[in-house]
């Protein structure tokens, strides 16, 4: 992290953060790791959003890398139909139900 601007780490800890939140809201324990595709579609799934993750691409996820982005447009999509919305508003759907659309 030395080679990176303070803004850099920021921004870093903010979407850290972020993603810390959309998996406490798919019912994630923080001290269970970080889920991958398969577990990420079964929270989907058990909350009635399907499997939208491809889960047959190659490649695990890195550790202290964020979910690639277009997995959380997939999560956005299925989640509120709206493959742009904000991770806020996702968060809100997945605690609160559709209703919060």
């Amino acid at each position: 992290m030395r080679d990176l601007t303070p803004r850099q780490i920021l921004d870093a800890i903010d979407e850290g953060l972020r993603e810390s939140a959309l998996l406490v809201a798919l019912g994630y324990d923080a001290s269970q790791g970080r889920p991958g595709r398969a577990l990420m579609n079964n929270a989907l799934e058990l909350r009635g959003y399907g499997r939208p993750i491809e889960e047959a691409e190659p490649g695990e996820m890195q550790a202290y890398q964020p979910y690639p982005d277009d997995w959380v447009r997939t999560v956005a999509g299925a989640v509120t139909g709206r493959p742009d919305a904000p991770i806020g508003e996702v968060i809100a759907v997945l605690k609160h139900g559709p209703s919060a659309r």
